[in-house]
Parts: C-alpha cells; structure tokens; sequence
C-alpha cells in the first residue's frame, strides 16, 4: 500500500472495529513514513515523492515514476496484444 492510502485507511473511524488490522496499519505507516524522511534527507528536499520519487531520485531525474509505470503496463499488455503466442486457442477462444 501506498503512504496516502494507508492514511485515507486509518482515518475511516471503522477501522478501529478491528483493533488488529488497525495496529498493522499503524505499523506500516510509520514504516512507509520512515521511508519517505530517508528519501527526503538522502536527495536534500522536502516531500521527494510529490516529485518524482525514489525512481527520479535514483535515476538522476532519468527516470520519473510515470515513466516506470507506462513501461510496466506496456509489458503488461504484451500476452493480450499476442494472445495466439500466450495462450491455448487465444484468451477469447
């Protein structure tokens, strides 16, 4: 889970109908948060993954995370766009 949506999941007052999920997503939290302030303190700017990520980081700006993102879906599609050499008989027959 991403750090925005593990938020948005412990702000849902239901959560708390389950003490243990809500603990773990506690824990990842701060575990998701930790990982965010190492990133910050590492490339020397303030909310690092607004802009661009660990990937944009790391790559030198290179790579941004749309761009990471475009190239997984693209390999992604490739058994569906050549179904006859993936699949028995094609995916729709």
């Amino acid at each position: 889970m991403k750090l925005s949506e593990v938020t948005s999941a412990l702000e849902d007052p239901t959560v708390w109908d389950n003490p243990k999920r809500a603990q773990e997503l506690g824990k990842e939290k701060r575990a998701l948060e930790g990982v965010v302030l190492v990133l910050d303190r590492l490339s020397g700017e303030r909310d690092s993954k607004q802009k661009g990520g660990a990937i944009a980081f790391l790559t030198q700006g290179r790579v941004d995370r749309r761009m990471l993102y475009a190239q997984g879906l693209a390999m992604a599609l490739v058994p569906f766009l050549n179904e006859e050499m993936y699949f028995d008989g094609g995916v729709s027959g």
